[in-house]
């Protein structure tokens, strides 16, 4: 048996993971189960979309639904001490004392271990995604269409809804239970209110968006932080879907976030450019990447020919932000396209979006 099979059979993922520094969300892991939930080691994040099953105690996997990364704890170790698969190998098997060769009764065991709980995996991670997808379908089926409070919050944004017709279809209102590790009907939830529901994907409904919001903005906790926006759906299946925010034309508006994106969409069709159409990739990693998997980025729908990008700066890592942006130019530009990039007042090293920009002329006027 080769010693990686080994390491994979017999080593914890989960407790190479917390010796790494994950922290389980214990409200939204199942710990009888085999299943933990923890913020992603590998991207900076509060939420908890990093998920390790193991439910026989060795021999796991894992998946963050934010950046992509997934695999064994051999790429565990890989991705987080920066090692090839080879030095990983060896760095466990010296952890663990795994260097001597296992019988072929044993090798048998395990690899019938490794297998069933491989499939044990794969089927409780394909019933929780089926589970987001049913959650997800019912909260945009009984969300209010065209409610006022999405068209005030919106306005508030800096988006000029007259342009552009009023509130997108694809945008609804629910009043919704927040959940600090996501949706979960066994905990408490920290803050109740009103939602901002977006149909997320193209052709069919593959999740849901929500942002919980006021009249004026963002809703905050009493500490002044705003409630985290959180997705709902078939998990792996919504990163790379967008929010349509317009009917389709052939040059299209990308941004990160439906706020900034709108902002941007309808100050150009107020300036006369009726030719463009609008969609929101709900997060920068769909734009630019890491992604485990090309389908997890965002691409154009096919007619599309020309593509505007609403980059973001940042005041901690710029020059990452600017690689990361251009990185998504090329990457759209080697299909073909005519692709432009536009970052707020020309500069990577200001925390500010589109919409922002909106609101601060608005206030101005």
């Amino acid at each position: 048996m080769q010693k990686s099979d080994r390491i994979k059979a017999e080593i914890s993922l989960r407790q190479v993971a917390e010796d790494a520094g994950v922290k389980w969300d214990l409200r939204k892991s199942r710990q009888s189960r085999g299943d933990w939930w923890g913020p992603c080691p590998f991207h900076a994040e509060t939420t908890a979309s990093f998920h390790v099953v193991e439910p026989g105690g060795t021999g796991g996997f894992f998946k963050c639904f934010g950046c992509g990364v997934g695999g064994t704890v051999i790429d565990f170790t890989a991705e987080h001490l920066g090692l090839d698969f080879v030095a990983a190998v060896r760095h466990l098997a010296s952890q663990a004392g795994l260097e001597n060769e296992i019988s072929q009764e044993r090798k048998a065991a395990l690899e019938k271990k490794r297998a069933q709980n491989k499939a044990q995996a794969e089927a409780l991670a394909e019933r929780q995604a089926a589970n987001g997808h049913r959650v997800a379908l019912d909260l945009w089926s009984r969300a209010d269409h065209n409610p006022p409070l999405v068209a005030e919050y919106l306005a508030a944004r800096g988006v000029r809804l007259p342009a552009i017709g009023g509130v997108p279809a694809t945008l609804r209102l629910a009043h919704l239970d927040h959940y600090a590790g996501g949706y979960d009907r066994n905990s408490a939830p920290d803050h109740k209110g009103p939602a901002m529901v977006a149909a997320i994907g193209r052709d069919k409904l593959a999740g849901a968006h929500r942002t919980w919001i006021t009249a004026t903005g963002r809703a905050r906790y009493c500490d002044g932080k705003k409630v985290a926006k959180q997705w709902i759906g078939r998990t792996g299946d919504m990163m790379g879907r967008p929010c349509v925010l317009s009917s389709p034309t052939s040059a299209v508006v990308v941004g990160e976030g439906i706020e900034t994106t709108l902002a941007a969409y309808s100050a150009l069709v107020a300036g006369g450019r009726i030719g463009w159409s609008a969609e929101a990739a709900l997060s920068r990693g769909a734009i630019t990447g890491p992604a485990q998997e090309e389908t997890q980025l965002w691409t154009p729908r096919p007619g599309v020919s020309e593509v505007l990008i609403l980059g973001e700066g940042s005041s901690k890592n710029p020059a990452e932000a600017r690689a990361l942006y251009h990185g998504a130019r090329d990457r759209l530009e080697a299909l073909g396209l005519s692709v432009r990039l536009a970052v707020p007042n020309e500069r990577w090293d200001q925390d500010a979006d589109f919409a922002d920009l909106a609101v601060a002329e608005l206030v101005k006027d």
